[in-house]
C-alpha cells in the first residue's frame, strides 16, 4: 500500500531508533573530574595515583558544567535496532521554524539586554545565516536538537493598579528600543562562542566512549569501552593486568579535558586498545601541524608564553605577538590566564637574535 503523504511530512523525518541513552555515572571520574597532574594514571573525588604508583590525597576538581557539542550531522542520525534500551522517534527536519512568545516580569534594562543577547546567542542578522544557537530535546549527544533563535520583536507592557475602581490597568504595548549588546569579558566571549558555535568541530572527532569495532552491537560496543579502558598494571612485572591489586594498580586510558571534544590520553595506549607510542622531546612537527596544550606561565622577561603540549613531552615557547589576538609584553597572564587552554600551530624553524634556529609557534584558539 503506497505511503499517503501527511502535512506531518513536512515536518518530520521518518522514524529512527535512537542508539542507548544512558543516564550519567557519578562513578566516571575520568569524565567529571579533571586529570590532577600530568603523571596522574587515577583519580577518584579524593585521590589520585601517578605512574609511579604513589597515591596522594587531594579532593578531586569538577571538569564544569556538562554540555553537548554541536555537530550538525543533518540527517544522518545515528541508529540501532530496536530493544529495551534505546527509544524510536521522529526528528524534525532541519530548517523547520518554530515562532513562540516569551513573558518576562521586572527586568532592569541591563538584565533585559542581557536576556536578549543570550537568547540570540551573541548573533544578529537573518535566522538562517546564525552560526550560534543552543541544543534542545532529546538526543543532544548523538548530534540532535541544534537550534538558533532569533529575537525579531521586544514589546513593553506596563500593569498599572487603579486604587480608585480596584482594578489593573493595562498600558498599550510599547516598542523596546533601547537595546545595546552587553559588553562580555573576552575569555568568557571566546569560551561562549566556542560553546554555542554549530561549526567549531567542523571535520574534527567528538569522542564518545564506543569500542575500536564498529561492526558490535552499540550496547555492547558501550560496555567493552568501560571494560577496555579501565585496568590494572603490574609494576613488579611491568605490564597490564586485567583486575589491578590495589587502588595503586588501578588507571585510565582515556579521559575528557575540558572544553575538549576528543578524549586524552592517560595511560598512553590508544582508542581499542592499541598501544600509542610515546612522543619525545625530539618529536619532528609537521610545519601547519595543530595540537592542544595549556598555559603554565610565561617567561622571566614576561614576553613568551610556556605551554605544556597535551599527550607530549615537551614543553613550548610562544612569543607574545605571535598570536590571535592583541597582547602587550607584561599583560600576558591577563590575556591567557595560567591554566588556560590554547590550540598552537608549529610554524616551522625561525632565526633568532643570536642567529640559531628555533621552533616557531602561534596560538591559534
Amino acid at each position: 500500500m503506497e505511503k499517503v503523504p501527511s502535512e506531518l511530512d513536512s515536518l518530520y523525518l521518518d522514524k529512527v531508533t535512537l542508539q542507548p541513552l544512558a543516564t550519567p555515572k557519578i562513578n566516571n571520574m575520568e569524565f567529571y573530574l579533571k586529570r590532577p597532574t600530568g603523571d596522574s594514571w587515577f583519580w577518584t573525588y579524593d585521590y589520585y595515583v601517578d605512574k609511579n604508583g604513589k597515591l596522594t590525597i587531594r579532593p578531586g576538581e569538577i571538569n564544569g558544567r556538562k554540555f553537548y557539542w554541536h555537530q550538525m550531522i543533518g540527517d544522518d542520525i545515528p541508529s540501532a535496532a530496536p530493544d529495551a534500551l534505546n527509544t524510536t522517534i521522529r526528528p524534525v527536519r532541519r530548517n523547520v521554524v518554530f515562532s513562540g512568545k516569551m513573558y518576562f516580569d521586572r527586568l532592569t534594562k541591563e538584565e533585559l539586554n542581557r536576556l536578549i543577547f543570550l537568547l540570540n546567542a551573541g548573533c544578529e542578522g537573518p535566522l538562517g545565516k546564525r552560526e550560534n544557537g543552543y541544543k534542545l530535546g532529546m538526543g543532544k549527544p548523538l548530534g540532535l536538537g541544534s537550534i538558533a533563535i532569533a529575537v525579531d520583536d521586544i514589546k513593553l507592557r506596563e500593569l498599572a493598579l487603579d486604587t480608585e475602581t480596584k482594578t489593573i490597568k493595562l498600558s498599550v504595548d510599547k516598542d523596546y528600543t533601547d537595546y545595546v549588546k552587553p559588553e562580555v569579558p573576552f575569555e568568557v566571549q571566546k569560551n561562549y562562542r566556542m560553546l554555542t558555535s554549530f561549526n567549531h568541530l567542523k571535520g574534527k572527532n567528538i569522542s564518545y566512549p564506543y569500542a575500536a569495532d564498529p561492526k558490535k552491537q552499540v550496547d555492547a560496543t558501550i560496555y567493552e569501552w568501560f571494560t577496555n579502558y579501565h585496568g590494572g598494571y603490574d609494576r613488579s612485572k611491568k605490564k597490564e593486568t586485567n583486575m589491578p591489586k590495589g587502588r595503586t594498580d588501578m588507571f585510565f586510558r582515556e579521559y575528557l579535558k575540558p572544553m575538549e571534544a576528543e578524549l586524552g590520553q592517560a595511560f598512553g595506549f590508544g582508542s581499542g586498545g592499541k598501544k600509542k607510542e610515546s612522543v619525545s622531546r625530539s618529536k619532528k612537527f609537521d610545519i601547519g601541524g595543530k595540537y592542544s596544550g595549556i598555559i603554565e606561565g610565561v617567561n622571566d622577561k614576561g614576553n613568551r608564553f610556556i605551554v605544556q603540549l597535551d599527550d607530549y613531552d615537551r614543553k613550548l615557547k610562544v612569543y607574545f605577538m605571535d598570536t590571535y589576538m592583541s597582547v602587550r609584553p607584561g599583560e600576558l597572564l591577563a590575556a591567557f590566564p595560567i591554566n588556560t587552554r590554547v590550540r598552537v600551530e608549529y610554524k616551522g624553524k625561525k632565526p633568532g637574535y643570536d642567529g640559531k634556529e628555533y621552533d616557531s609557534w602561534k596560538i591559534i584558539g
